[in-house]
């Protein structure tokens, strides 16, 4: 018996990561229901990334996840920059990004045991940053936190938008979207605020603690636990180490208890 056999769960990642954790929790024997909540695309824009590898060297890069490493590798490889990774610190949040930056530049050197802007603060706070340029390829909707702190140490930092984080067109999420109104549902998966809050947009939900009260959501981090707390809804599992295996098991291990 499969731990998640007859469990309907809810993938609410972006189209390009869905496939792979819809594979992780059908080995588990889930049915899966997949629900892209975020569309991601090229900004409309690469200028000011554009100008800032061409005219200025980097001390360190900030890679907060897989997007921000894919889109930012690819725009220096079609605008043909060599960018010297021997003499660039690259800090990595968590896991899937570290191995990514490992893959495409041979390399990381940081990754903060927590992966959030805390577990970077934290990394960081006993270093000097002063004068030092630090780039940041994040996506338009990524908050200051890091930005700030890092100002605070009298770093030169560079935020540049290398990717755009925005919502699917509703029409083409007709279907599963009336599937999950109507079925009822175990476990909702969140990988980040957006795809919760974007989630809340597209199924134009008035009370969302009223609609996941007798479901389990399953979350990667901290940020995103708190902001679906701020709904007043508690049925929420995380895992101790942010990876979606350890929240498969963590959800897993749940309904073994049950």
């Amino acid at each position: 018996m499969f731990p998640l056999q007859n469990k309907k769960v809810v993938i609410t990642r972006a189209q390009n990561q869905i496939k792979e954790t819809s594979w992780l929790f059908k080995n588990l024997g889930a049915d899966v229901i997949e629900f892209p909540t975020i569309k991601i695309t090229e900004p409309d824009d690469w200028s000011e990334l554009d100008n800032l590898i061409t005219n200025l060297k980097f001390d360190l890069i900030i890679f907060t996840s897989t997007n921000s490493v894919l889109f930012f590798h690819n725009r220096v490889k079609q605008i043909n920059v060599d960018l010297n990774f021997d003499k660039i610190t690259v800090l990595a949040v968590g896991f899937k990004t570290a191995e990514l930056c490992k893959t495409l530049f041979s390399k990381v050197d940081l990754i903060p045991e927590d992966n959030s802007s805390n577990g970077i603060i934290e990394l960081l706070r006993d270093y000097d940053l002063r004068n030092k340029n630090i780039l940041i390829p994040k996506s338009e909707i990524s908050d200051n936190k890091i930005y700030d702190y890092l100002k605070s140490k009298m770093a030169n930092v560079y935020p540049v938008i290398v990717y755009k984080n925005s919502l699917p067109d509703k029409g083409d999420l007709s279907e599963v979207i009336d599937k999950i109104k109507k079925d009822k549902i175990d476990i909702f998966i969140f990988t980040s605020p957006s795809t919760f809050k974007n989630f809340i947009e597209l199924l134009e939900l008035k009370n969302p603690s009223e609609f996941f009260n007798s479901s389990i959501i399953g979350v990667i981090g901290k940020t995103t636990k708190s902001e679906i707390e701020k709904f007043g809804i508690r049925n929420i599992l995380i895992p101790e180490v942010y990876t979606l295996e350890n929240l498969a098991k963590t959800i897993s291990n749940y309904f073994k208890k049950e």
